[in-house]
């Protein structure tokens, strides 16, 4: 069963990682490196993986949704499938932040959009 199934209680860890790391660390080149480097995070989807795990998703540009094709055994440890979408667009916003407050604002404005559509999500599933 993985580790992460509900898309703001993600969302919500990645931010407590990064909130507790402060700086916003990015690959010099295009494409992701999953495993810390020199004790800091690198990536925000991997900053979720054992650092073995991440070590093994670093491979030249791999996405997320890569991760999820080529690595599926990985994938699923952590993620349910359901994630797959929300996790792209925080590497999406990761890799385009220009910083570390822009990152986190960003971050903060979909787990806002997330909490505001589950609200609505509960109140049209309430039984009469």
């Amino acid at each position: 069963m993985p580790v992460y199934t509900s898309e703001v209680d993600t969302l919500l860890e990645i931010k407590k990682r990064f909130k507790k790391e402060g700086k916003l660390n990015r690959a010099p080149s295009r494409g992701c490196l999953y495993a810390p480097r020199f004790n800091s995070i690198g990536c925000a989807v991997g900053c979720l993986f054992s650092y073995e795990d991440a070590l093994r998703c670093d491979r030249d540009g791999i996405t997320i949704r890569e991760v999820h094709e080529l690595l599926p055994e990985i994938y699923s440890e952590y993620f349910s499938d359901d994630l797959l979408h929300i996790l792209n667009v925080v590497q999406e916003l990761h890799d385009e932040a220009h910083d570390y407050n822009n990152f986190m604002s960003r971050l903060d404005a979909v787990i806002k959009e997330l909490k505001k559509k589950r609200g609505r999500h509960e109140n049209t599933s309430v039984h009469h």
